[in-house]
């Protein structure tokens, strides 16, 4: 009786710590700064942005940042367009002045649209 009464408490004690931090535990969130963005599209721009982070850029949104969204999506457009699967550069020199343009947008803290 002992035994099987240990181990309800037992395991309600278990569940309940799941339960509470499953409750307190944040979902990770993708977060981006203006720096973060800028560095990035300067990187492009140069050719030394690797294709995971330019990956990552285009593939998330960005949710409590309505002006980089925008940027994103342009960057995705971009991407659809103007990408290339070998060399040094991610995208043509066509794309590459699309970013440039969008950048020097975000520098001067205006939004450029194509």
């Amino acid at each position: 009786m002992i035994i099987w009464l240990f181990t309800i408490v037992a395991t309600t004690m278990v569940f309940g710590l799941v339960l509470w931090l499953l409750l307190t535990v944040k979902t990770p969130r993708y977060r981006v700064t203006k720096q973060q963005v800028q560095q990035l599209l300067e990187q492009v721009v140069v050719g030394q942005a690797s294709g995971n982070d330019w990956a990552v850029f285009i593939g998330y949104q960005i949710r409590d940042n309505p002006e980089l969204e925008k940027i994103r999506a342009q960057c995705v457009v971009i991407d659809e367009e103007e990408y290339r699967s070998h060399g040094q550069y991610l995208l043509t020199a066509r794309g590459r002045d699309r970013v440039e343009a969008l950048l020097r947008g975000l520098m001067n803290n205006r939004h450029v649209i194509d």
